[in-house]
């Protein structure tokens, strides 16, 4: 029903702007997507885009609620997907145990296995010696020595084989990330080991201290968002530093025409959109958005302390 209505308020705003030949097509797409025999409406995230233009029609599912807002413009109001995109936070979760590791692809909004062939996920495949069953708490001693009987293996045993395929993850999965970070998650006793074993700086300091699959499932995802807070409030504070200089440094524009002017000659490097101060519906920004993507800007959606007083800036190279 919120996308119907939606759907005859864009009407109605065609209509007082432009001639019907110009959007006719476009709203029969719109009106069909009411009437189709779709799961789309029972799709469980919580928002969507959707784009028409003549007889094309776009719909992308939003992990984040939007304010509903109809637009009809000469361009796609395509902000939403940035600050989308903005509010993600991807990283690879590891979930530790002694002998193996659990890889995810997660974000904010949600997580999946990560299949490689690069990293081996169990001890086991590296060294043929290791017991996957071993117990700490299973064996007998005798003797001055300590002598262990059975053929599981010796607690010291249990420990230096998790501190060598520690150093084995840790040597191979910056090797897998790409851009992202690593969030860990397993027993405090395994992330400390882990922490300890590290030398590499990709992984971030919060974790979720208990495995994944002792968590109930309708809390993991919480669980998760809880943890990527912290990175998600890095990258703004980074990116809004960024801005600052190029304020200072007067290398910024925020008027329509000159943005404009500097994209086409391919001096637009970034544009900064200030969620505390945007204007739903502005369609000019809009222009200017989409012609910094066609000259490979990058768009940041992001809430700005109050210091920093514009709806947007465009951010030259040069």
């Amino acid at each position: 029903m919120r996308y119907k209505n939606l759907v005859s308020d864009a009407e109605r705003i065609a209509e007082a702007k432009y001639a019907r030949r110009h959007w006719e097509d476009a709203f029969i797409s719109l009106y069909d997507l009411v009437k189709a025999k779709t799961t789309l409406w029972q799709y469980t995230k919580a928002g969507l885009a959707v784009f028409a233009c003549g007889s094309s029609l776009e719909v992308f599912h939003l992990e984040y609620a939007p304010e509903p807002i109809a637009i009809v413009g000469s361009v796609y109001h395509v902000l939403p997907l940035f600050a989308h995109l903005g509010r993600r936070a991807d990283v690879l979760l590891a979930d530790l145990s002694k002998d193996r590791v659990r890889l995810y692809k997660a974000s904010r909004y949600g997580y999946e296995p990560f299949e490689t062939d690069e990293v081996k996920t169990e001890f086991q495949a590296l060294f043929d010696d290791f017991d996957v069953n071993a117990d700490l708490n299973v064996g007998s001693y005798s003797g001055l020595e300590g002598m262990h009987h059975g053929h599981r293996a010796k607690p010291e045993e249990v420990e230096k084989n998790r501190e060598k395929y520690f150093r084995y993850l840790d040597t191979t999965l910056p090797q897998v990330l790409g851009n992202r970070k690593v969030l860990l998650a397993g027993t405090t006793k395994n992330i400390a080991v882990f922490r300890q074993i590290s030398k590499n700086t990709v992984y971030l300091e919060s974790q979720i201290e208990q495995p994944l699959d002792s968590i109930d499932e309708k809390d993991r995802q919480g669980r998760i968002a809880e943890a990527l807070e912290p990175l998600l409030a890095d990258d703004a504070k980074r990116l809004q530093d960024d801005l600052l200089r190029a304020i200072a440094d007067r290398r910024t524009v925020n008027e329509h025409d000159l943005a404009l002017k500097a994209a086409e000659e391919g001096r637009l490097g970034a544009i900064y959109v200030n969620l505390a101060k945007h204007k739903a519906g502005n369609t000019n920004l809009d222009s200017v958005i989409i012609k910094g993507l066609h000259t490979g800007a990058d768009v940041h959606v992001l809430e700005l302390s109050e210091d920093v007083r514009g709806e947007w800036y465009g951010v030259l190279r040069y």
